[in-house]
């Protein structure tokens, strides 16, 4: 029983230390990523395949008006928060889809959508249809996640970043960053992403901002890495040293 005592002890030191290490290297590094980053458990929000109903009304040929008269979730879990209600087309949030019709989406200087061929991926994204004041265009998560991003561009305005900003679930800032807006040729490779612990929810926003495949992953289980490993050794090694002295001295008493 000590023995089985001094190992379940000596597991729980390593775990809390490489957890707590790990965490912190993670902190220090946040910053933006890339699609690549990305893990096998990804999901993926793609905006295809959706159903008008009440609070997703069809707006014009080929668009549709989620969260006009409450909070919207997608297929992948993710929530449309903001903006709630939402005016639609030409003064709040659209998804464009060509399955359902002629999606097209200025972008000025950028160039225009066109058709599925000019879209990252599939037939769908979401757009914000109006200037930045419109927006931003918030997604909240059922649970916490770790990774998240998601291929944007927006009209090419000057000085108009396109920003991504993630909160926690007491809604405090954790991290900011941003990109510039390309052309609808580069928009599939202009990947905007961030990773931090905590994130419930995210906001994009830019003028006329437009985003397909929506990707969030949860955090991942703390591996340690090699360079961790002989500290961790040694400090369980410790802990049974000291677990076993303490044994020895209670059977002694």
């Amino acid at each position: 029983m000590i023995v089985s005592t001094i190992s379940k002890n000596l597991s729980i030191a390593i775990a809390s230390v490489a957890a707590l290490t790990l965490s912190t290297e993670k902190a220090a590094q946040a910053a933006q990523v890339g699609a690549s980053a990305f893990g096998s458990g990804t999901i993926v929000e793609s905006f295809e395949g959706l159903s008008s109903d009440s609070n997703i009304p069809s707006g014009l040929d080929g668009y549709l008006n989620p969260g006009v008269t409450g909070l919207y979730t997608f297929k992948s879990g993710a929530t449309l928060t903001n903006p709630i209600p939402n005016s639609g087309r030409n003064r709040g949030v659209v998804v464009g889809d060509f399955a359902i019709g002629s999606a097209t989406f200025n972008l000025s200087s950028n160039g225009a959508i066109l058709s599925a061929a000019d879209v990252p991926d599939g037939s769908a994204y979401i757009a914000i249809d109006s200037p930045a004041s419109a927006g931003p265009v918030e997604f909240t998560f059922v649970s916490p996640i770790f990774r998240v991003g998601a291929f944007v561009t927006s009209n090419g305005a000057p000085n108009n970043p396109i920003t991504l900003s993630a909160y926690d679930i007491s809604n405090a800032l954790i991290e900011s960053v941003s990109i510039s807006g390309v052309n609808v040729a580069g928009w599939r490779t202009n990947f905007l992403g961030l990773e931090n612990a905590g994130i419930a929810k995210v906001r994009f926003n830019s003028d006329y901002l437009v985003l397909d495949q929506l990707t969030f992953e949860s955090n991942p289980t703390p591996v340690p890495t090699p360079a961790l490993l002989p500290g961790l050794i040694g400090l369980g090694m410790g802990v049974l040293r000291k677990r076993k002295a303490e044994a020895t001295a209670d059977s002694e008493a």
